[in-house]
């Protein structure tokens, strides 16, 4: 490739990445900037009380040992940038993750298939519009959103690797891939089973590499080995008494599972169905400007493409194998969550599907403009249904980013009345929160939220909480007592000297002030 090919490529590339980086800023400014976490906050409080390298760290499960880090590095953002507490910076986190997920689709693309950007470009657009999880735009998805980093980044670097004619280049790249391979896998395990078929997808491409194909076999399928193992033996001596253990399906059988398969790669596809909640919690207005935005920023970027690269798409023996590896890496997205209980649930279940049916529903649209003849009716085809799509797909994100912001707020709102009351508090104070409404309950039927919101608010003072639907409350001198009225106030009922003399902590007032 000589200098001036690398410098268009650069070029598109950086074009890519700005069209893509815009796409996730239009779904993601209007309502995550507002939000905070509600929930999964036990990585918060984890990394307040960790120094600052053990905090990237799950000591906890040593199969999860990296579940920690864009937790910790969010945190790090927020303590290095002046603004401890806020959660700004761990929206931030999940934002570059999600964009990262569409551009290392583009770059992985380009690299096995070079010359067809503008199918690419497609393809990656899709991947970061793909918005069949109910769980989309929650940036407690941190966790999540790391090992889907990981693992395609573990893919371009095995590319990476097969393509070098010198050796040192390939054995570098090969060891890099290797590495972020196992922070995939210790960070999840439901990316497990295409970890194992990614060689196998990719020989077909590099049937001659440096090294022979078994060499890179071996040192690609160490790792999963070795987790297999210790996964094993960790089960096997738990008793049953894990976390993991206690939310697997109790209705087994063929039938069950194969239906539950079929609904999930189903749900994955039919982007028509990605509504979301059926509450808007936001005016159509809010819903529909970004969602506009976004669609105009694909539109706009393909088609600077499409006049940089006169390929628009490829031949169907390409998009044939896309449309093989896009429904292979679906279907095999399912696995590990077909042991659950929650299956069919669509929280958080369908975000690693994401990648194949980015990949199908791309080879699609483009089986479906390569037959025209004419190319303005290539040209149209590809962006009507790319924006069709991706609108979709956009237009459900919003929405769901609107919802999370909704149920953050409920939760905001109820801890900044109780850090109002109780700015300070001394240590071993029990919290206990009566009359809390059922159906609008801001901590989800989950006392363990109201737990590490009440860590959070009162940073370095041993606190704890129970809260109940009815007047119900434990008694003891070290309790305060509040009481949430039907109009949403809280007040004060017992144990006024519980409460200390000054301000609350400026952590708690970027968590949780007006």
């Amino acid at each position: 490739m000589g200098h001036t090919d690398k410098l268009n490529g650069a070029r598109i590339g950086a074009l890519v990445a700005l069209a893509y980086l815009a796409i996730v800023l239009a779904l993601w400014l209007p309502f995550n900037l507002r939000g905070g976490l509600p929930y999964e906050t036990g990585f918060v409080y984890t990394s307040e009380i960790s120094t600052w390298w053990n905090g990237f760290l799950n000591g906890a499960d040593h199969l999860r040992i990296y579940t920690s880090i864009f937790y910790q590095v969010a945190y790090l953002m927020g303590q290095l940038s002046g603004f401890a507490g806020s959660w700004v910076p761990f929206q931030i986190t999940y934002a570059a993750l999600w964009w990262a997920r569409g551009f290392l689709v583009f770059l992985i693309g380009r690299r096995i298939v070079p010359g067809q950007d503008v199918f690419w470009y497609l393809a990656g657009a899709l991947v970061l519009t793909h918005s069949s999880d109910f769980a989309t735009g929650w940036a407690g998805l941190l966790n999540q959103s790391g090992y889907t980093l990981w693992m395609p980044l573990a893919f371009y670097l095995l590319v990476v690797a097969l393509e070098q004619s010198e050796r040192w280049r390939a054995d570098s790249a090969l060891l890099a891939a290797i590495f972020f391979e196992h922070l995939s896998l210790w960070s999840f395990e439901s990316q497990l089973v295409i970890l194992l078929v990614a060689p196998l997808l990719l020989f077909w491409r590099y049937p001659h590499p440096w090294r022979s194909r078994k060499a890179i076999a071996a040192a690609w399928y160490i790792l999963p080995v070795i987790y297999v193992f210790a996964t094993y033996r960790k089960y096997a001596n738990s008793g049953g008494k894990t976390y993991q253990q206690t939310i697997l399906r109790k209705v087994w059988g063929v039938t069950p599972v194969l239906s539950d398969w079929a609904f999930n790669v189903a749900a994955s596809l039919k982007f028509w169905t990605w509504r979301g909640s059926d509450t808007a919690h936001a005016t159509l207005p809010q819903l529909a400007v970004p969602t506009v935005l976004a669609i105009v920023v694909f539109v706009l970027g393909l088609l600077c493409l499409m006049r940089a690269d006169s390929r628009w798409t490829p031949g169907w023996r390409t998009l044939g194998l896309t449309l093989l590896i896009g429904s292979i890496l679906l279907v095999l997205s399912f696995p590990a969550y077909l042991i659950l209980e929650s299956a069919a649930s669509l929280w958080r279940t369908q975000i690693l599907s994401s990648f194949g049916a980015g990949l199908v529903l791309a080879a699609a649209i483009g089986f479906l403009a390569s037959v025209a003849s004419r190319k303005w009716v290539r040209a149209s085809i590809l962006t009507a249904l790319g924006a069709l799509v991706a609108g979709y797909g956009a237009f459900s994100a919003v929405k769901k980013c609107a919802f999370h912001e909704w149920v953050w707020e409920r939760q905001h709102a109820a801890m900044a009345q109780v850090l109002e009351i109780a700015p300070r508090l001394k240590d071993g104070t029990r919290v206990v929160l009566i009359d809390v409404p059922r159906g609008d309950d801001p901590f989800l039927n989950e006392n363990e939220w109201f737990n590490m919101a009440l860590r959070l608010a009162y940073p370095g003072t041993k606190v704890s909480g129970h809260y109940s639907y009815d007047g119900t409350a434990r008694t003891g001198s070290d309790r305060l007592l509040l009481d949430y009225q039907r109009d949403g106030r809280i007040s004060l009922v017992d144990g006024r000297q519980q409460i200390e003399n000054g301000p609350p902590s400026p952590l708690a007032i970027r968590r949780y002030g007006k």
